[in-house]
């Protein structure tokens, strides 16, 4: 048997032990045991860390990225500017997007401030 005829689910997979981790890899096992082919794609599992003020993520870091072998585009933002921000009376905050440079696409996104987790 090889380890195309074993599935797991969560936590026992070693990747990326998250809830929301977790429901995709049993969509991808279920797709998989109807018939169809499907395999998981973990490029872009959003991640969190819940301290004050929230950090989230999701794609690439900076980081990752050039281990990857990507310079990426890098573009940065203050969120103290958006209306969110201001309403909820958490104006600090920043934003990074990074962007693959050959194909325009977005790779990663990290954020912290107000409610980045969302």
């Amino acid at each position: 048997m090889g380890t195309h005829d074993v599935w797991a689910i969560g936590d026992v997979t070693g990747i990326a032990p998250f809830t929301h981790t977790a429901h995709y890899q049993g969509r991808v096992v279920a797709a998989n045991l109807s018939g169809r082919t499907v395999d998981a794609d973990y490029r872009a599992v959003p991640r969190a860390v819940y301290i004050a003020p929230a950090l989230a993520s999701v794609g690439h870091t900076v980081v990752t990225a050039r281990a990857a072998g990507l310079e990426p585009l890098v573009a940065r933002a203050q969120v103290n500017q958006t209306v969110r921000a201001n309403t909820e009376g958490a104006p600090d905050g920043w934003l990074m997007l990074l962007a693959d440079p050959g194909t325009a696409t977005l790779v990663g996104a990290t954020a912290m401030g107000g409610a980045a987790e969302e």
